[in-house]
């Protein structure tokens, strides 16, 4: 399992984790974004490739158009403007609590998650959910 980032999707999470209701320091943003960033496979992202939805909150516009032109598996999001696009396209859309109510499954097995190899998390923990289950599937 591999976390998708660009510039623009790594640069809107630093500006969220920064909001007050998060707390975090300068150093827990840092570390948090530690726990993924080496894991995720960059993708370059041009402005002329958007093909998705549109969505209702423009700053969240990249995820979804990095997880359409990066053809990932599957977007990871708490964001309810994000949410709100799953009907309108192909693409898996899930929040992180369904997300983890599937990694909670002790049966889950590779099979389960090749329909999730390539991902796009809009949240930094869910990012560190990928990296930690992809290395335990390594181990099976």
């Amino acid at each position: 399992m591999t976390p998708l980032a660009c510039t623009a999707t790594v640069n809107e999470l630093l500006r969220v984790l920064t909001y007050p209701k998060f707390r975090l320091s300068r150093d827990a943003i840092t570390e948090l974004l530690a726990e993924f960033l080496p894991y995720a496979e960059t993708v370059t992202l041009s402005v002329s490739e958007t093909q998705g939805p549109r969505c209702r909150d423009p700053d969240d516009q990249v995820f979804i158009d990095l997880a359409i032109v990066a053809n990932a598996d599957g977007l990871v999001t708490g964001d309810p403007d994000l949410l709100a696009l799953a009907d309108q396209t192909s693409l898996r859309v899930q929040s992180p609590t369904q997300w983890r109510e599937f990694l909670s499954r002790s049966e889950y097995t590779r099979a389960d998650l090749s329909a999730w190899r390539r991902m796009v998390c809009s949240t930094v923990s869910t990012c560190s959910d990928v990296k930690r289950i992809g290395l335990e599937l390594g181990d099976r």
